[in-house]
């Protein structure tokens, strides 16, 4: 890192943007490449383990458990609705 911030510093050229120039960045692989090639966690945080752990978070609070969760609330109000349509219709 002192490199690159001596290089920005003494050139005036940015990691960033000499990145963004590269053709290989404009590839919709470029990330997980990277992720790869460096071994880096992206689903990590840059909190200590002790104030966050991502990785142990219970089951419940995955994605796909809310996702599941979400859909059987909504499918819920949705047959709630039904149901009401129904006996209005029959009133």
């Amino acid at each position: 890192m002192k490199l690159f911030r001596s290089i920005r510093l003494e050139q005036g050229r940015s990691l960033n943007n000499q990145l963004k120039a590269e053709r290989g960045y404009r590839n919709p692989s470029f990330l997980q490449k990277m992720v790869d090639h460096h071994e880096i966690d992206q689903y990590g945080s840059g909190f200590p383990q002790e104030i966050f752990d991502p990785n142990g978070l219970h089951q419940e609070v995955s994605i796909n458990a809310l996702v599941v969760h979400t859909c059987q609330l909504a499918c819920g109000v949705l047959l709630s609705i039904c149901q009401l349509s129904v006996i209005q219709a029959y009133s």
